[in-house]
């Protein structure tokens, strides 16, 4: 099989792909360097998100020459695709990937393009989780 990865070039250009994870602190990328990432509660994970909603191998992001592809790997919750629940799924830029209470933006970005100038760089991807205190309507 042969194996282009995220970073293959398509379209003149190399192909560079990050998800983007909202908050009220602003925006934290996550990058996808590998043909296949893993994305769950597990800390093998590639991308790891420590929540219960989350499968200890929740989905995962596969690149080729064709393109991105998004595959439930089985999860009780289920992982939806643009709002809709997919057991498989073609990626696109500005697409979104919703995991248990958590949403990534997709961005995709070809050789120079400035449009996504702010693309991370390929550091390890966790996402934090600060315990909430209690409230009246949570003990």
């Amino acid at each position: 099989m042969v194996s282009n990865g995220p970073r293959s070039r398509m379209n003149g250009g190399q192909r560079r792909v990050w998800l983007v994870m909202k908050t009220a602190a602003g925006e934290r990328p996550f990058p996808i360097s590998k043909d296949r990432t893993v994305i769950g509660q597990e800390a093998a994970s590639d991308v790891r998100v420590p929540l219960p909603a989350v499968a200890p191998r929740h989905c995962e992001i596969v690149a080729t020459a064709d393109g991105l592809h998004l595959r439930d790997l089985g999860s009780d919750a289920g992982t939806l695709h643009n709002g809709h629940p997919v057991d498989q799924a073609d990626l696109s830029d500005h697409d979104q990937v919703t995991i248990g209470p958590v949403t990534f933006h997709v961005r995709v970005a070809y050789g120079d393009d400035h449009d996504h100038a702010d693309a991370p760089d390929d550091r390890g991807a966790e996402i934090e989780v600060k315990p909430q205190p209690p409230t009246k309507d949570r003990v």
